[in-house]
């Protein structure tokens, strides 16, 4: 019998590494890491094969790509993995050199720049006729959309960047006035999209894994129950998840993608309008998740299925999984209900009542409600502290 390839995983920080390096260690697979940071969480998963120190893509662009090459050509023939946003891009980028060395499947620099740039996002969905949120495009420094009619509230973002990190939440032009003349050139990294009126439960999630032939062969989907609330956030990040079938969102999400030829791995985020009675899609992760461990636990192991395609094997598609099971992020849950509480968003009886009814969850029904960021596992400790020091940075 052929020994399996080993893969190479990359960055560390995010605790969904977890799930993904545990997943393939279990399996027998030969792991190797790597991330620019030391301190990476990832980094202290025991049963890891080889740990390395790579230049910061984002800093050091030039640097990380000599550093990868160089890891391929001394050890060719692994699968590689990263979770990263630059770093994705810049794979994306050097798809066609790195494949002599490494078995990926990503798109190619051009198509991946869509889902990683949010305005060539939005102007794709509106080529192809995707329902989406109404978007503004600055065109100069001089333009504040003075123009244009635009209806508020309206959401102003960072064409790249994740997590809600850099957003404004504008009510009206007095508002949107202030917020443009502060950013003044950088403005042009922005867009300003229409905020669709809804609650928490209308976020919706896609996770797919598309083949060479831009074939799917892994469909996952779920639904937002709880998002982060802090300082500068609000309905970002998610921290509480229910497994759910969606077929709107997957049939919208399959056909979209198999128009414009996407491979490999994407995450696809919706929003239901009420309004009209329609999903609109409004933004794409061309890379692993932060939930990424709950479609595993539901039976469609992304990570797993991708290793399987990278190295040649036939893979049937993989659309059914567990629908209903609950994913807690326990830490950061807790973080952003204490904001809540301090916004006096939520009164401390329904906090109460809120965490009795997550956590009675977790300990009568475990099997059907998965919790995550538990302290007292290795290395949860590590990224809690990590992650603490990050939330206090970006608010």
């Amino acid at each position: 019998m052929d020994k399996k390839p080993g893969i190479i995983i990359g960055l560390l920080r995010e605790i969904s590494n977890f799930a993904i390096i545990k997943s393939f260690i279990r399996n027998g697979i030969e792991v190797t890491v790597f991330d620019h940071d030391p301190e990476a969480p990832g980094f202290f998963i025991s049963g890891i094969n080889k740990k390395l120190i790579s230049p910061d893509p984002e800093k050091n662009p030039e640097d990380f790509m000599s550093f990868l090459l160089e890891l391929g050509r001394k050890d060719p023939g692994k699968a590689l993995l990263v979770n990263d946003d630059p770093c994705s891009q810049l794979i994306a980028d050097n798809k066609n050199e790195l494949k002599k060395y490494f078995l990926i499947l990503i798109p190619d620099g051009q198509l991946n720049c869509i889902a990683f740039d949010k305005a060539k996002t939005a102007r794709a969905l509106e080529a192809f006729q995707v329902s989406s949120p109404k978007t503004y495009f600055f065109d100069s420094p001089e333009d504040n959309l003075n123009d244009v009619g635009i209806d508020f509230p309206l959401v102003l973002k960072p064409r790249s960047s994740g997590g809600s990190r850099g957003q404004h939440v504008v009510k009206n032009s007095n508002e949107l006035d202030r917020i443009l003349n502060m950013l003044g050139e950088k403005k042009l990294g922005y867009i300003a999209q229409e905020w669709i009126p809804g609650g928490v439960t209308s976020l919706c999630n896609l996770g797919v894994l598309f083949d060479e032939q831009s074939e799917p062969k892994a469909v996952f989907t779920c639904r937002k129950l709880s998002t982060v609330r802090s300082k500068h956030i609000y309905q970002g990040i998610a921290t509480y998840y229910v497994s759910e079938r969606i077929p709107e969102i997957i049939d919208i999400g399959l056909e979209f993608f198999r128009k414009i030829k996407w491979q490999g791995l994407a995450e696809l985020e919706f929003k239901f309008d009420k309004r009209d009675g329609k999903y609109k899609m409004f933004e794409i992760n061309p890379r692993v998740w932060a939930w990424i461990r709950l479609p595993m636990e539901c039976g469609v192991n992304f990570p797993e299925i991708y290793y399987d395609l990278v190295r040649g094997k036939k893979v049937e598609p993989q659309f059914n999984f567990r629908s209903g099971v609950t994913f807690l992020r326990t830490i950061i849950d807790s973080y952003s209900m204490y904001y809540k509480l301090m916004d006096k968003d939520i009164r401390f009886g329904a906090l109460c009542s809120d965490l009795y009814n997550k956590y009675s969850r977790v300990l009568f029904h475990p099997e059907d409600n998965l919790i995550e960021e538990l302290p007292w596992k290795s290395p949860n400790l590590r990224w809690i502290s990590f992650y603490t020091k990050r939330l206090r940075k970006y608010g």
